[in-house]
């Protein structure tokens, strides 16, 4: 595990930042089948723009996805003996730099095909015209009128990152096999990064169980042009519920995060210690004493 320590530190550093810029700073109103809405959190009080804040969490929750790629190539990095590992060690760093950017910069080109607000607000009005007055008042940002071209490119950055996980895994799982064929790993160092293995597996399936159901609805809300604000408001409350959820799942499976969260709440055990007399009484065993009748 310590090897992958600095891989799970950086996880849990991306998993806090969309948290608490999704659930703290914009706490987003979307007002599906419109891809737009309008922010609810601190950063709205502190007057950041809505494009501003709209960026942050998109770029946030990229980079916790690539996070958890780069997590996986920690362990193959670590376990997988290939010939041509010593290759991919000497790129590995710059590749995951150029990573990272490459899948922010899409997000941040987003910002430039956001269209005329003005024009814009009209589309609110023609798309949902029943909606209460205070709404179509509100500082509403209208991502896209045509999404059509923003879906193409997330469903492209969604294929890339779950292609680099698959591949890593069954590299790993190969590698490992083949290792254990070759008798150069001992059966306790296979258990051992088994376990841990599972436990990374079962750590990154949070974020696509609490994420994947509310993200799938926004999508078929926007093609089939549904509206209903209670599915959309309890599919944020989700989205929200990610960090809690993660936290949990990681305390309850890796040990050492487990044993220290104990350790945190034991309740210390008080010793009353109990002054001993310095007095000492002679006890005869077996003694012997005449019977006077």
């Amino acid at each position: 595990m310590k090897s992958a320590k600095f891989y799970l530190l950086n996880l849990h550093f991306w998993i806090i930042m969309f948290d608490y810029s999704f659930g703290i700073l914009t706490i987003p109103f979307f007002l599906f089948p419109v891809v737009g809405g309008h922010p609810l959190g601190v950063l709205r009080y502190l007057g950041v723009s809505t494009l501003f804040q709209t960026i942050f969490v998109c770029i946030a929750f990229n980079n916790m996805l690539v996070s958890i790629v780069a997590i996986f190539e920690s362990r193959f990095n670590t376990l997988c003996t290939f010939q041509w590992m010593k290759y991919w060690r000497r790129i590995r760093v710059k590749w995951l730099v150029v990573y990272y950017l490459v899948t922010m910069i899409p997000f941040i080109m987003f910002s430039f095909l956001v269209p005329d607000q003005a024009i814009a607000s009209h589309y609110i009005k023609e798309k949902l015209p029943c909606l209460p007055e205070y709404i179509y008042q509100a500082d509403n940002l209208i991502f896209s009128i045509n999404f059509s071209n923003h879906i193409i490119v997330l469903m492209l950055i969604g294929i890339i990152d779950g292609s680099k996980g698959i591949f890593f895994v069954i590299c790993l799982t190969w590698n490992i096999i083949q290792q254990l064929k070759a008798g150069t790993m001992s059966q306790k160092t296979y258990r051992m990064q088994r376990k841990f293995f599972f436990a990374l597996v079962i750590q990154m399936q949070v974020p696509f169980i609490t994420m994947s159901v509310p993200c799938i609805y926004g999508f078929i809300s926007i093609l089939a042009l549904y509206y209903n604000q209670a599915l959309t408001n309890l599919g944020v409350i989700a989205c929200s519920m990610h960090g809690i959820i993660s936290t949990l799942v990681m305390i309850l499976i890796h040990r050492p995060y487990r044993e220290l969260v104990m350790k945190v709440f034991k309740k210390p055990v008080t010793v009353l210690s109990k002054e001993v007399s310095k007095h000492t009484f002679p006890l005869k065993l077996n003694s012997l004493a005449p019977i006077r009748n």
